[in-house]
């Protein structure tokens, strides 16, 4: 039963960082289409001010005006997110790694076992897989609640 844990708390680790850096990869191309997008507003902004569209680039003040107005919105939205982050970051440290106390684990609870009828090796075994069950379960319902207070 030892054996299977372990199995399994390391499959649990190596899916939770394929998902976070899934997340990341998610994440990197939309902040660098919306780096273009600004750009790409400055460039056509200038060009109108060179050839003496004065309407225009009066116009286009004004939504400026309000684009930085917004923008002030975002830098406190990601002040918030970042607030989030380091949140979820404190709940998603790594796993630490517990290869040599299972072994030991399961070296002392073989010779302790063998002591034992077959009924109470299976209802210690099943408390203890009860108790890991519950604390995953616990673990998971607060990242879903923090994820879902995520703004």
């Amino acid at each position: 039963m030892m054996g299977q844990l372990k199995r399994e708390l390391g499959a649990f680790q190596t899916a939770r960082e394929v998902s976070d850096e899934s997340l990341v990869a998610l994440l990197k191309p939309l902040q660098k289409n919306l780096d273009r997008q600004h750009r790409l507003m400055n460039e056509d902004l200038r060009s109108r001010e060179a050839a003496g569209d004065t309407q225009t680039v009066q116009l286009l003040g004004r939504l400026r005006s309000l684009s930085d107005n917004l923008r002030e919105d975002d830098v406190a939205f990601q002040e918030a997110q970042a607030k989030l982050d380091a949140d979820l970051a404190s709940l998603l440290k790594p796993l630490p790694e517990v290869s040599s106390r299972f072994d030991s684990a399961i070296s002392s609870l073989t010779l302790l076992g063998q002591d034992l009828p077959k009924k109470t090796q299976f209802d210690e075994t099943l408390d203890v897989l009860r108790a890991v069950w519950k604390n995953t379960k616990e673990n998971r319902d607060k990242l879903s609640q923090a994820i879902k207070s995520s703004p």
